[in-house]
């Protein structure tokens, strides 16, 4: 995508055909490489699906927890947990398998600097999973089976 700053503050996040805008204040307009574009303003976002070039817009978004990452905290709304945990393995340089096919959305945060292995624990134990550490920089989850 292309984005063109119109006197504004914002966020962009754009990793594995995904491409997020988040307007923190003033306006700014985004482009698809189809040619269609948004404005958008403070606490609105566009989506572009890097893949398909498909634009969605939404018009009521937290901005502050866009730019959270320039404070070291990631801030999650009801976000995939494949996503969250990919996250992480950015975040804290570490390797996460999982044994089965993970699924749920996740809403909460976590900080970088903070245990890699309590903030999995934290983030999984809600949806049944457990945590098994492999070695310093490899974890594995596996579904609890109690």
């Amino acid at each position: 995508g292309v984005t063109t700053v119109l006197g504004t503050s914002f966020n962009i996040f754009a990793r594995e055909g995904k491409y997020e805008v988040h307007c923190v204040s003033g306006k700014v307009k985004v482009e698809s490489k189809k040619g269609e574009s948004h404005i958008i303003m403070p606490n609105q976002k566009v989506n572009v699906n890097t893949k398909n070039g498909v634009f969605t817009k939404e018009a009521k978004t937290n901005a502050m927890h866009a730019i959270a990452w320039t404070k070291n905290e990631f801030i999650f709304t009801g976000t995939p947990l494949k996503e969250v945990y990919k996250e992480m393995e950015r975040q804290f340089d570490i390797e996460i398998t999982c044994e089965d096919e993970i699924s749920g959305n996740y809403t909460g945060n976590f900080k970088r600097g903070s245990s890699p292995m309590g903030t999995l624990q934290l983030i999984s134990k809600p949806f049944g999973y457990e945590v098994v550490k492999k070695s310093k920089h490899k974890y594995q989850i596996v579904l609890n089976t109690n």
